[in-house]
């Protein structure tokens, strides 16, 4: 992928919010997901409260394509793997929950 392209996506993260919110179920969609979360964990951390706030507000039949997403971060093998796992599940120990909390309510 292009630096500049990487560069403009990361500075405005409206951009990345907004390919997030309208092609969702795409590949292309998961694959550059895949490449600007791989060893970033604040990209990661941005993807996840994404995923996390569109699956706390969608409807039912919208959740899938959010969650296919969140399958496909969280199975990007890299030395932070472990963080999006854990983040992912249980929150971040301050103010975000995780998904055990959003499925507990």
């Amino acid at each position: 992928m292009d630096e500049e392209l990487c560069t403009v996506l990361l500075r405005r993260p409206t951009y990345l919010k907004k390919i997030l919110e309208e092609h969702t179920s795409s590949e292309d969609t998961i694959a550059l997901v895949s490449y600007l979360c791989w060893e970033s964990r604040p990209v990661s951390c941005f993807v996840l409260n994404e995923i996390q706030a569109q699956v706390t507000s969608v409807y039912n039949y919208e959740i899938k394509c959010w969650l296919e997403l969140l399958v496909a971060l969280l199975s990007i093998e890299d030395s932070i793997q472990d963080f999006r796992i854990s983040d992912a599940l249980r929150g971040d120990n301050r103010e975000k929950e995780g998904l055990f909390d959003f499925v507990q309510r």
